[in-house]
């Protein structure tokens, strides 16, 4: 495919490729929880995804996260420590039966729950 016949497709392929593996390289350092998606740095959606406990992999820097629509039935103290950043947190539809102690201490900066 690259020879001396075709140097700039050979560059324009190479480019190419670079360009893919940046791309997947920046999606999985970009801190989004496998399981959920993140159409902005400072959210997390994880709705409908049958998650059973909170994501673990949780930026510190979020500020909404939807964990709507799963099978969440317990809140643990340590499920959202160090999200101090975290305006929104939305837990509705899921099953919980049981809230830890301090499961929300860390949330200085929470304004809505639902």
């Amino acid at each position: 495919m690259c020879g001396p016949t075709a140097p700039e497709s050979c560059l324009l392929w190479r480019f190419l490729v670079l360009l893919c593996v940046l791309a997947d390289i920046t999606h999985r350092s970009s801190g989004c929880p496998e399981s959920c998606a993140c159409y902005a740095p400072s959210e997390v959606h994880c709705t409908f995804r049958y998650l059973s406990q909170i994501p673990r992999d949780i930026q510190p820097a979020v500020e909404r996260i939807n964990l709507g629509y799963n099978s969440l039935s317990t809140l643990k103290a340590n499920d959202l420590s160090g999200l101090k950043n975290l305006e929104l947190l939305m837990l509705h539809s899921n099953i919980i039966r049981t809230v830890e102690d301090n499961t929300f201490h860390d949330l200085a900066s929470l304004q809505v729950k639902y």
